[in-house]
């Protein structure tokens, strides 16, 4: 499959295949690499797997990574509520505090029930 990537190949059942195996193999540089691609192609792979990707770049501390994902996520899935409370740390880090505000509270809005929504609470009541 990766021979196939390098001729260029921009297959479903390669990119699934080579997608399917990083994963397995915890290869998680080359997973958030074909994810993007695979999320292109593929309307069935969807903006949860590159939510899933975002969280698993965010965790390692790969921020900038973590935010495009997050960012491509919701350019296919603008529901996918997870996406935004990353987008909104990384505005407020960066002290961007209208952006930061909007996002959280799009993350509120549509995930209510997730953990993090306290934390949201907490970075909005900072930011105010």
């Amino acid at each position: 499959a990766e021979k196939a990537l390098d001729l260029g190949s921009d297959n479903v059942q390669t990119l699934r295949v080579l997608y399917d195996a990083y994963q397995a193999l915890g290869r998680s540089e080359e997973l958030a690499e074909i994810a993007p691609r695979l999320a292109e192609i593929d309307p069935d792979f969807g903006g949860h797997k590159l939510l899933e990707q975002a969280a698993d770049r965010w965790n390692a501390g790969q921020t900038a990574a973590a935010v495009a994902l997050a960012r491509q996520a919701l350019a296919i899935d603008p529901g996918l509520g997870k996406a935004y409370y990353f987008v909104g740390l990384h505005h407020a880090a960066k002290e961007e505090n209208a952006e930061a505000k909007e996002a959280l509270r799009k993350f509120i809005e549509l995930a209510p029930d997730d953990p993090e929504v306290a934390t949201a609470r907490q970075m909005l009541q900072y930011l105010e």
